[in-house]
């Protein structure tokens, strides 16, 4: 790397203008006494607890491989998810990584963007900048959570932690650990991207470390800049370049940057400086407070009392609030002489408040009683305790998103009731502000035709612009006069009843659209089943669901470009292309046939009898498993009576086969040497007795284990 180079890097870092966005390269810790990376050691134990194979994992995508096969043979998915809570537990307290610390220890770091779902980088930050108290805040994305950064993040004066692809917990798909979860939360981030997150990293320079999707990163965050794949990638925003400096590992780059760091920047620290020093308060001073929206009055009221000779401290809400900071400016204020709160009307309709800003963000509402209403939220900002008052503020976009999609849910189960049948009923729903999902009663797949049918129908009645009423009646008369009740509410003896124009009536306590034109636009996503005789559908509306269609437009458009031609001759194009990889197909399976029978007299003539029993024991590289099996068939059917076992190494595996015939079997089981051999290559397999096949991660021992197994068919012979 040029000098060049790590000047452009330091310089950003000194203007606070980078975000570190991690992956699971970085993640390399100490297990049994040796180095190993945490994402492949998880993919191994969670197979041991799935009671499948862990041989020949791909790198990079490990726990998706481990979840595929064995998904293969279980359709409990769940379990996926609960063993590998099970497994960080038996591996904890998991080391902190390296890299992780040494980011840590670079104070102008305060944004750390993460793929992986683990807490190690929250737990290193807390460890170097805050003596190991929980301090870091942490954030994470999901399909079904779609949680931001604060608006406020900068004025909050602690580092953030945020999850692209979900941090772990006990909710499943909630972070990506299945191939299909990673797509869902790529086509998610890429159709209902976190917007105040991305406009961060988007005025950011981003420096992309050990992760396998950096080029898709580089491309998502740089809106559609150039990506490569690359263990390190600088995304530089002033120039709108992408840079793939020349390293062997993110690990040995991170260990570069924090010493150049150190040398660069020598005294600075990662904790922050004290907000004022209690000992440097002067006697008779004034404490001047106020919110950012009236520290010009602030200033204006300092100005008069410096004229006067009175000595002014001003203080405001972008103060952090940790409690060893709370504690000083405790001292602060009981030094001075007098405290001077600085309140406008302005600063009053603000969201922030004077001097504490608390700020919970009500995520859910429940209703344990019919009479009992009780939040759920998450603390954006500062804390709270037992016994604060508190002021509610309904955020007015977000209810009116809400709204749209609550109402379009009504009209959504009276139409599938009327296609579909009577017998459909609620099993489930969300409403959320960005779509709908709604679980219903219904057994089999929804044609594409009854699905299209069913959406121009929704559509109708929302064109309709029918009137919304609400009005309050006792349970058993809204039942007798057609209300339907919603799975698994509870109920008083007065219940509220939403009506629809003419063809919807439920029982509903939520918030919906005085008219069902506001709704503007209705767009279903997607159809399938959840559980046995269950479907789900799940739709967008209003400004969601035209964000849905311009998203498949775009990407019909990238596809376009990708052929050569338009969106119009898209499909006609793609087939033709998939119809000549068919013919090539067909002509590789050809030639490699050839090739396979052009072999056979060759690793014919390699037999060695042994006893009156032939023995083919040989290597053939380059082939893979169906390969490897197909030109064993071969020649078992040309040797007739034999023992066959091949070998083929390639760059970062090999694969084992061992074939005997009918007559052998009592004598050699080809399923038994298999399973001992296989360790040799650092592999596992067996199989039956007259075939076995197994896979290794070690070429380098595949002479040896062709060394076992002649050792064993040897003394088997005797």
């Amino acid at each position: 790397m040029s000098e060049h180079f790590w000047e452009r890097v330091l310089q950003r870092l000194e203007e606070e203008t980078v975000v570190p966005i991690l992956g699971p390269d970085l993640l390399t810790v100490s297990y049994d006494e040796k180095k190993t990376l945490l994402y492949p050691l998880l993919a191994e134990r969670l197979a041991e607890h799935l009671g499948v194979a862990s041989a020949d994992l791909p790198r990079g995508s490990e726990l998706q491989e481990v979840s595929r096969r064995y998904l293969t043979k279980s359709k409990n998915v769940q379990e996926i998810y609960r063993s590998l809570r099970v497994v960080f537990r038996e591996l904890d307290p998991i080391p902190i990584p390296t890299p992780l610390l040494e980011l840590a220890r670079i104070p102008r770091f305060k944004l750390f963007v993460t793929t992986t779902f683990d807490v190690l980088i929250e737990r290193a930050v807390d460890d170097v900048r805050f003596d190991g108290q929980r301090h870091t805040l942490a954030f994470a994305y999901a399909p079904s959570d779609q949680q931001d950064l604060p608006p406020e993040f900068d004025r909050l004066g602690r580092p953030a932690a945020f999850h692209l692809l979900g941090r772990l917990s006990g909710t499943p798909h909630s972070f990506a650990v299945t191939r299909e979860d990673t797509l869902e939360f790529m086509d998610s981030l890429q159709s209902r991207a976190p917007g105040f997150l991305f406009d961060k990293l988007r005025e950011s320079d981003l420096l992309i470390l050990g992760s396998g999707l950096s080029e898709w990163l580089a491309r998502l965050l740089a809106q559609g800049g150039p990506g490569m794949d690359a263990p390190v990638l600088f995304v530089e925003r002033a120039k709108g370049t992408t840079e793939a400096p020349p390293v062997e590992s993110a690990v040995d780059f991170v260990r570069e940057l924090c010493r150049r760091w150190t040398e660069f920047s020598p005294q600075e620290e990662a904790s922050p400086p004290p907000i004022a020093s209690s000992s440097g308060m002067p006697s008779g001073a004034v404490y001047l407070s106020c919110a950012e929206e009236d520290r010009g009055a602030a200033e204006a009221i300092r100005e008069a009392l410096d004229r006067a000779g009175i000595d002014v401290i001003v203080d405001h809400d972008d103060t952090p609030l940790a409690p060893r900071w709370e504690k000083r400016l405790k001292s602060v204020v009981g030094l001075c002489s007098v405290f001077v709160p600085v309140i406008s009307a302005r600063s009053l309709k603000a969201k922030r408040r004077f001097l504490r800003g608390d700020w919970v963000e009500v995520t859910d509402t429940q209703h344990p009683t019919p009479q009992l209403t009780a939040h759920r939220g998450k603390v954006r900002k500062g804390r709270i305790q037992v016994g604060d008052k508190v002021q509610l503020k309904v955020d007015s976009r977000h209810r009116q998103r809400t709204m749209l999609n609550h109402s379009a849910t009504h009209i959504l189960h009276a139409v599938l009731r009327r296609e579909l049948g009577q017998h459909v009923r609620q099993a489930g729903s969300l409403v959320a502000p960005d779509r709908l999902r709604f679980d219903f009663n219904h057994t089999g797949a929804i044609p594409d035709e009854k699905l299209a049918l069913i959406e121009t129908h929704v559509n109708q009645h929302i064109r309709e612009d029918a009137d919304v009423s609400t009005r309050e009646l006792s349970y058993d008369d809204a039942i007798r006069q057609g209300a339907l009740a919603f799975f698994g509410d509870k109920y008083g003896d007065r219940v509220r009843v939403v009506k629809i124009g003419d063809f919807s009536t439920e029982l509903c306590g939520g918030t919906h659209v005085h008219r069902s034109g506001e709704i503007g636009l209705f767009k279903l996503h997607f159809e399938g089943g959840v559980a046995a005789g269950v479907r789900r559908v799940e739709a967008f509306t209003g400004e969601g669901a035209l964000d849905l269609i311009r998203s498949y437009e775009q990407r019909l458009r990238e596809i376009g470009d990708l052929i050569r031609g338009s969106a119009d001759d898209a499909v006609e194009k793609i087939k033709k292309l998939l119809e000549r990889q068919k013919e090539l197909e067909r002509e590789i399976d050809k030639m490699r046939g050839q090739a396979q029978k052009d072999q056979i007299p060759e690793l014919l003539s390699k037999r060695e009898p042994i006893n009156g029993t032939d023995f083919l024991i040989t290597r053939v590289d380059g082939m893979d498993a169906k390969q490897l099996r197909e030109i064993s068939d071969q020649l078992k059917a040309k040797m007739g009576s034999g023992f066959i076992f091949l070998a083929s190494a390639l760059e970062n595996s090999v694969t084992l086969v061992g074939s005997v015939s009918p007559d052998l079997t009592r004598r050699f089981h080809a399923g038994n040497i298999i399973k001992e051999v296989a360790p040799i290559v650092g592999g596992g397999g067996g199989g039956r007795p007259d075939f076995a096949q197994a896979g290794g991660k070690d070429p380098s021992k595949t002479d040896d284990a062709l060394a076992r197994v002649r050792e064993l068919v040897k003394a088997a012979t005797r």
